[in-house]
């Protein structure tokens, strides 16, 4: 093939790629076009991994592209090119797969897949496409760890053992031997790891992998929080404890590695502990599950009033893509008011979790549907109203509800505070609490560049690392005049 020939196939390929935006179809069929002229070009491995790689964006029959590759010479599989191609290939059969939920098709094409990997662990675009199908070979043990009769099934123990085998032999990826360029990619890996272990309990996994990532990927607070868990599912209590207290000085606002330690501390039967360690995160938090995960214990230390309010405080932070995710934060809140009497209260919230439900397309969870059938008689007025409103403005008027209470919160979080200095040149001051305490104030916060020495202010302080003593402080992350 000329230099004028490859040169003219890449501004096609080009023009294919700029419909991509504006016409999908008009992009396939060009796609498709080119990836026959490469095919008829030449018969070297190059021009046959682009005509695979091509047919692949064309939208070709991926079983089909894969007979095909498979009748190549096996020599051609030594192209990294080529190799690649037909990776991409097998991923998207297994993608495949899982929207069939054809098991036994995803099991088929992620061994397929995982061998192509054998001796080549540091080829990052293959390293990148392992990534991504681990990811998938775990979602797909997944739904047949929950399938009826599949999920002690020797293909699920295949599998495992095959996703497996590819730890070791990628290890050096993890421990970013390979160079920062391969950082996005050994995350993805993390990722398949962390889900297969935590899935499978599997301590030894967790405890080998997630120690290197948490100690190479130090801001992913997911890697630090399964390093924690790797052991307390041990039943190393303390050490998932010390280990959960390195974590938190690294990560002093992470809700991940909060929730699990104040899980080890519920388990503990400490919680006064897990209540602290959920109010520090809580505080600056935009989350709803941190304040799901504090109501709860609040539940369990008997404040049912102080677990109604946080599920509101968590209820003001909706999630605008999936609504419905917080339906579980409505029903729980909705028990806890019939608990306290409060019986319009919680029929709004449990006819807010219907609704939520229902705009993800979702039938009732069977806890819903006892608690409403148990409570029909009384909620039937008020569920007959919000019937005939508009859901939007429902939603609406009982997030500016939410946010009330989140602003009460908030005025129960102050402190009384003394200005000890601020810089106004250096963006930087310091503020001594009632407590004794000191807490770092930076220049961001608003307000803070009219503070002077001896102000009384008050504030709202979380933990925070001091690099420089080595040790936790605290922070201000609210301000306002006493």
């Amino acid at each position: 093939m000329t230099v004028a020939t490859q040169y003219q196939f890449y501004q096609m390929e080009q023009d294919a790629k700029a419909m991509e935006s504006t016409d999908v179809d008009a992009a396939k069929q060009a796609y498709g076009k080119l990836a026959l002229l490469w095919k008829e070009s030449s018969n070297t491995p190059l021009a046959q991994a682009t005509f695979l790689r091509l047919a692949r964006k064309a939208g070709q029959d991926k079983q089909a592209l894969l007979t095909s590759a498979n009748a190549y010479p096996k020599a051609y599989f030594q192209l990294d090119a080529f190799r690649h191609s037909v990776a991409w290939i097998h991923y998207d059969v297994v993608q495949a797969g899982l929207k069939m939920e054809n098991i036994e098709l995803s099991l088929s094409a992620l061994a397929e897949m995982l061998l192509l990997v054998e001796g080549k662990e540091n080829d990052a675009y293959l390293v990148n496409a392992l990534g991504a199908c681990l990811s998938k070979g775990v979602k797909l043990l997944k739904k047949a760890s929950v399938k009826s009769g599949f999920g002690a099934s020797t293909e699920v123990s295949a599998l495992r053992s095959s996703l497996g085998s590819q730890f070791d032999k990628i290890a050096a990826l993890i421990d970013w031997r390979t160079g920062r360029q391969q950082l996005s990619n050994g995350e993805v890996f993390c990722f398949a790891v962390r889900t297969l272990g935590i899935l499978f309990k599997d301590a030894v996994l967790l405890d080998k992998y997630m120690g290197m990532a948490a100690k190479h990927i130090p801001h992913n607070e997911w890697f630090a929080e399964a390093y924690i868990f790797a052991a307390q599912i041990d039943g190393r209590i303390e050490e998932a404890m010390a280990r959960g207290q390195r974590m938190a000085m690294r990560l002093p606002q992470s809700e991940a590695v909060a929730i699990r330690r104040s899980e080890i501390a519920v388990a503990s039967e400490q919680l006064a502990t897990a209540h602290k360690l959920l109010w520090d995160v809580a505080a600056t938090s935009r989350s709803p599950w941190i304040w799901s995960k504090l109501a709860c214990v609040q539940e369990k230390m008997g404040k049912l009033a102080a677990a109604a309010d946080a599920l509101g405080c968590g209820l003001g932070f909706q999630i605008k893509a999936a609504p419905g995710k917080v339906w579980r934060l409505h029903h729980d809140r909705s028990r806890l008011l019939m608990a306290l009497g409060n019986v319009d209260e919680a029929a709004v919230e449990a006819w807010l979790g219907k609704d939520a439900r229902a705009q993800m397309g979702w039938a009732l969870n069977a806890a819903q549907i006892e608690f409403v059938n148990a409570y029909s008689d009384v909620f039937s007025n008020v569920f007959g109203k919000l019937d005939s409103m508009d859901r939007s403005k429902v939603r609406s008027d009982q997030i500016t509800i939410y946010r009330r209470l989140l602003s009460k919160q908030h005025d129960a979080q102050y402190a009384t505070a003394v200005v000890v200095f601020y810089s106004s040149q250096k963006q930087f001051g310091l503020v001594k609490l009632e407590s004794g305490e000191s807490a770092f104030l930076p220049g961001t916060l608003q307000g803070v560049s009219s503070l002077n020495e001896g102000n009384r202010v008050q504030v709202i302080c979380i933990p925070s690392f001091d690099a420089k003593k080595n040790k936790m402080g605290l922070r201000v992350v609210r301000l306002r005049m006493a």
